[in-house]
This record gives structure tokens, sequence and C-alpha cells, in this order.
């Protein structure tokens, strides 16, 4: 995970927050942490804690409302549960990209690869499968919007 210096990061299906708490300590002014787990919220504010990143947030929300969940973030990052609905990984995918900035990065792992992949290439017109530490990892960049 590249994390942008001073950048914003936005980590769904958050669980405990590992994600967005290790972009947070590698240099990331401001993590947003979303779930739709009650119990997930507490385990991720306190993790934040912990690691004292004082630019850390919960949201717990049932659907990715863009609206509530702010942005733009510099880096949208997920380890998605691998029995994910297929019409709910659409759903957060979309959110991810409406709260992305342009040139912003979408990172996902969890779940089969080719599935995320071509939902990801659905929305961003591009997906890449990439290797990291064994497991699969997609990830795409949000572009410019072509008029």
């Amino acid at each position: 995970m590249q994390v942008p210096l001073g950048g914003r990061v936005l980590e769904l299906a958050c669980a405990n927050g590992a994600l967005a708490i290790t972009a947070g300590r590698l240099g990331a002014a401001e993590v947003t942490m979303v779930d739709a787990n009650a119990r997930a919220i507490p385990l991720a504010l306190r993790g934040a804690a912990r690691s004292e990143l004082a630019g850390a947030r919960a949201l717990l929300l049932a659907e990715p409302r863009p609206a509530a969940i702010g942005g733009p973030f510099d880096l949208v990052v997920a380890a998605l549960p691998a029995a994910l609905d297929p019409a709910r990984l659409t759903e957060w995918v979309r959110a991810a990209h409406q709260v992305l900035r342009e040139g912003g990065w979408l990172q996902l792992a969890g779940g089969p690869a080719a599935e995320l992949a071509a939902v990801v290439q659905a929305r961003f017109g591009q997906a890449q499968v990439r290797t990291v530490l064994g497991e699969p990892v997609v990830q795409a960049r949000r572009l410019a919007q072509l008029e």
C-alpha cells in the first residue's frame, strides 16, 4: 500500500481498521474507517487511539453513502470478506469511485480476484491485479472524466 504523505485515506469494511491505521502510521494525515457492523467501529477507534492518530474517524454505515463518507480521498483500501454479495461489492466500488480524487487509487483485497477486477474495471475503466504478500490485490486509478 503506497500512502500519500499528508494524504487522506478511506478504509471500507474496516473491521478493526488495520489498513487505515497502517496508512496513518505511514504518513496519511487523515484516515476514515467505515463499516456496516456496529462492533467494528469501537475496535477501529481504539486502534487509532492506541496508535495516536489524531486525524482518525470511524463511521457506521449500512450502505456506502458518499455524502456521509466525505472526500475526496487520495487512497481507498479494503480487505473485503470472501463472501461479499456481488451487488454490495458493486455499491462499495461505486462509492469508492465517487469519493476518490482524480488520480487517487483504489486497492481491494479479499474475495475472488477475477470478480473484484471485473467490478472495478466496469466502474474505473481499468483494473490491475497484483500479488502482495502472496495475496491478490486489485487496484485502479481514478482517471479524469472525459466530457
